[in-house]
């Protein structure tokens, strides 16, 4: 576990998309923060903006095969997600374009967003996953409210029983309700994949050993 200070923002979580290969990141990334990302997560770095906006990951989702990008992507930006090694990309056509928070993915089932369009369903069924609608917390923006920690999950404390046996049985996830930086979008805390997990500078003592544990029994 690395503790950061991303520009004083807690919400370190929606700058950085990764996964065990590769870490997406916005061009603000200051050099020191590069350094940290690198040696925590072991990954190739990828840097990039995405929709122009620094704050990447809310609009990624994927995982080791397919990584998922809106159409509002532009030219360039599309250019540099393409020639990332051994993932296909996919452009999705949906308004709700924020695919990291409508989006979670886990064992070729992706858990998504109720309002999706028939059409974007039908894409991401094409590329190999079960699609699944639901809400967590009673809300709608389903990837902001739960973050993997391979077959672990930290969810917001909202989340019901129902859904969080519906997150288990399709899905496999093991859930437990938490907050990352005294927040319940707890999505917008971490960053994390098999090799480590950066957190920010404002989260809690009791939030670090959560988080640590769940890292610890998930891979």
């Amino acid at each position: 576990m690395q503790i950061v200070n991303f520009y004083n923002n807690p919400n370190i979580g929606i700058f950085f998309y990764t996964t065990d290969k590769f870490t997406i990141i916005p061009t603000i990334t200051p050099e020191n923060i590069k350094k940290e990302l690198k040696t925590e997560l072991k990954t190739e770095l990828v840097e990039t903006n995405i929709y122009n906006s620094s704050a990447v990951s809310i609009f990624l989702a994927g995982d080791e095969k397919v990584l998922f990008a809106p159409n509002i992507i532009n030219k360039d930006e599309r250019k540099i997600l393409e020639k990332i090694k051994g993932i296909k990309l996919v452009i999705l056509d949906t308004k709700l374009n924020a695919l990291g928070n409508n989006i979670i993915i886990n064992k070729n089932t992706a858990f998504v967003n109720p309002n999706f369009e028939d059409k974007t369903v039908k894409m991401i069924e094409e590329n190999g996953y079960k699609v699944v609608k639901g809400r967590i917390g009673e809300v709608d923006t389903v990837g902001a409210n739960i973050v993997k920690f391979g077959d672990k999950a930290l969810i917001t404390p909202d989340a019901t029983n129902d859904e969080i046996k519906i997150l288990n049985k399709e899905l496999g996830l093991e859930c437990e309700k938490g907050m990352i930086n005294n927040s319940k979008i707890v999505k917008s805390g971490v960053i994390v994949n098999r090799n480590g997990m950066l957190i920010s500078n404002y989260a809690m003592g009791s939030e670090m050993l959560l988080l640590e544990e769940l890292w610890r029994n998930g891979y």
